[in-house]
């Protein structure tokens, strides 16, 4: 669609990048300015009503959403686009720091998403599900913009953050990533014994929602699309 030569090799990853992130910025810039008229709320809301918007539509959903996020560093104390905890949504977010030697600043370490960091400068948080709702911060302005049935907008925002995900390496926080979170191990464990969801929740003395929040969570923090992959992951990091 944009033309970009995705499928070089690692040489030429520093080309693909900068070919991504231009791309991106004219899809941002496009809906930002002149984007579909649909928008929930206007653009003047803040972020708390924004996230009810979007939790909304996520829990619209029966199995746990998925969303694609564009962010620059933030500053100390602003949480940027987060969602409330438990809302069993897993999270891809790429961060911006401006700065190819800032490599994690600004990125909470205690976050259970998926993240990768990239040194350029990109002047807009974005969130985007796919086939159906993106939202745009202008983070100068501090404006929304909330666009809602837009399904090729989204579309194309979300393969393109796949193409740049694919383009940029894991990168390792300060956290220790060599062991699951406390609250994770059991739910981890009862996976690898092969129990089922039910057998499970009742060995955990555990409810459904939660133990969907927890396995949703854990998926997020392994990067796996599928309980497969999660396993895969776990015995990759030695956590089984």
């Amino acid at each position: 669609m944009f033309g970009l030569g995705l499928g070089g090799t690692a040489g030429d990853s520093g080309a693909q990048v900068v070919a991504v992130i231009e791309a991106l910025r004219n899809v941002v810039i496009t809906t930002a300015r002149s984007g579909p008229p649909t928008t929930v709320p206007d653009t003047c809301a803040g972020w708390a009503e924004v996230a009810e918007v979007v939790g909304r539509h996520l829990g619209t959903g029966g199995d746990p959403a998925r969303t694609w996020e564009l962010v620059p560093t933030r500053r100390a104390g602003d949480r940027g686009l987060d969602l409330p905890r438990g809302a069993g949504v897993q999270r891809r977010r790429i961060v911006f720091t401006g700065n190819p030697g800032v490599v994690a600043s600004g990125v909470d370490p205690a976050l259970p998403d998926a993240t990768r960091v990239v040194g350029h400068a990109f002047p807009w948080s974005v969130l985007a599900v796919r086939d159906s709702l993106m939202v745009v911060r202008d983070e100068a302005a501090g404006l929304f913009r909330v666009v809602t049935g837009a399904r090729e907008l989204t579309n194309t925002v979300t393969l393109l953050h796949d193409a740049l995900w694919a383009a940029l390496p894991r990168v390792a926080f300060d956290a220790d990533t060599r062991v699951p979170p406390r609250h994770l191990r059991p739910v981890l464990e009862s996976l690898a014994d092969g129990a089922t969801d039910q057998a499970a929740q009742r060995q955990l003395a555990m409810s459904s929602r939660t133990f969907n929040r927890r396995t949703s969570e854990l998926l997020a923090m392994l990067d796996a699309r599928s309980r497969f992959q999660a396993g895969v992951e776990a015995a990759r990091r030695r956590w089984v």
